[in-house]
């Protein structure tokens, strides 16, 4: 798990995305910054966190946690990974990729991780949120990172896969979900799965 104080700086890194006012984690202004990381409840609220718990986002890079922490989550989610072969290669595919967790405290809620698929383009690979915490904001306070990393690399679009819209009602909600972060329908395989499951690309520019 990454330290208090990586997290407590990819904190002011990411409210620095996302408000456009840069702080220093450290020296003089620690303490005040510190302080507004562990008790501004509005931040919080407004992430969806619970009342003196923080959501924070970690960018994990030891390989063995990436497996423990997709395949923590990944078996929680069968309504959507409960095929077993496919889930392992998710855990698998993480090595090496760029990894991302949400924790609710210390607790690990979620992650996604970002692949390569040409040199402007990465993909979400595979993402998963514990159901619980589902709608709360974690989804999109993971996303946000996940694309200012991607962006910072680099690349100039982002490309996400999953079954096409109106098969299953689980997926229909992960449709709707990569439409609010404002990925674009690009194309649809029909068999690139298998005929039960059409494949649905969407794209975004960053």
């Amino acid at each position: 798990m990454q330290t208090a104080d990586k997290r407590l700086t990819e904190w002011v890194e990411w409210r620095a995305a996302k408000t456009g006012q840069k702080e220093n984690a450290a020296g003089g202004k620690r303490d005040r910054i510190e302080s507004e990381w562990m008790g501004n409840r509005a931040e919080m609220a407004q992430d969806g966190t619970e009342a003196g718990k923080v959501m924070l986002i970690s960018q994990i890079t030891e390989e063995h946690e990436k497996k423990q922490l997709a395949r923590g989550i990944l078996e929680a989610l069968s309504d959507w990974f409960g095929i077993p072969e496919a889930r392992e290669e998710y855990i698998r595919e993480s090595a090496g990729k760029d990894f991302f967790a949400a924790y609710q405290g210390e607790k690990p809620i979620g992650f996604l991780y970002l692949k390569e698929t040409g040199k402007d383009t990465a993909e979400l690979a595979v993402m998963g949120i514990l159901k619980e915490y589902h709608r709360q904001g974690a989804g999109r306070m993971l996303f946000d990172v996940a694309k200012e990393a991607a962006r910072k690399k680099g690349y100039s679009f982002l490309q996400v896969k999953t079954v096409q819209m109106g098969r299953y009602e689980e997926y229909d909600r992960t449709n709707a979900f990569y439409l609010a972060l404002g990925f674009r329908e690009f194309e649809v395989f029909p068999t690139l799965w298998d005929e039960c499951n059409p494949c649905q690309v969407y794209v975004m520019a960053l």
